[in-house]
């Protein structure tokens, strides 16, 4: 839905992107456009930039300079009367153009944001987020991070099944992550509750 309904929204600011030269105004315009797609997962506000980058596939700057580049060859072949073709652009343009990435959020349910925004809890015991290293290495309890959990997810992403068939084997593994690291949360919780009383 984000890429469908925000993004082409984004590319009318790309050019302004481009051109800018104060630091805070691209912070800023990076983190409204991040913020929006946290907004339509529902992802937590406090997830980090990296996790949204990965998950929207979306570069900004990479893509400010790639419509740069591309209006700027448009123009030159306009100017010279010649009509564009795509085969004009260098490789340099077109290579970006041609690449068939994986929509990661393709067959990802909503289970996967329910999984990140729990790694971003606070461990009742500790005081700091439930991150998949405090788990790992303070509560013995190790989970996959998001980058396996996208390597598992992998062979069902690009499987030539129905949609429905791999989200729901997505689904299934990632549930089962899920209820460990709640298991293991509400059982830190339950020893500072005994620890009180």
């Amino acid at each position: 839905m984000w890429q469908i309904f925000i993004q082409p929204l984004i590319e009318f600011v790309l050019p302004l992107y481009k051109w800018e030269r104060a630091k805070k105004n691209i912070q800023k315009a990076d983190s409204i456009i991040r913020s929006s797609f946290k907004l339509f997962t529902g992802l937590k506000i406090n997830t980090s930039n990296e996790v949204v980058d990965l998950l929207s596939g979306y570069n900004f700057r990479q893509r400010a300079d790639l419509m740069y580049q591309v209006s700027s060859q448009k123009w030159l072949c306009r100017r010279n009367g010649i009509m564009h073709k795509f085969e004009f652009l260098p490789y340099s343009i077109r290579q970006p153009l041609n690449t068939n990435k994986i929509n990661l959020c393709k067959c990802m349910p909503h289970e996967l944001i329910d999984y990140l925004n729990t790694s971003k809890s606070l461990c009742a015991k500790c005081g700091v987020p439930n991150s998949f290293n405090h788990l790992k290495y303070v509560h013995n309890c190790p989970l996959p991070d998001l980058t396996e959990i996208l390597k598992l997810s992998k062979m069902y992403q690009m499987a030539k099944v129905p949609r429905k068939q791999s989200l729901e084997v997505i689904r299934s593994v990632i549930k089962g992550f899920l209820s460990k690291m709640q298991e293991c949360i509400k059982i830190q919780k339950n020893l500072v509750i005994k620890l009180i009383s």
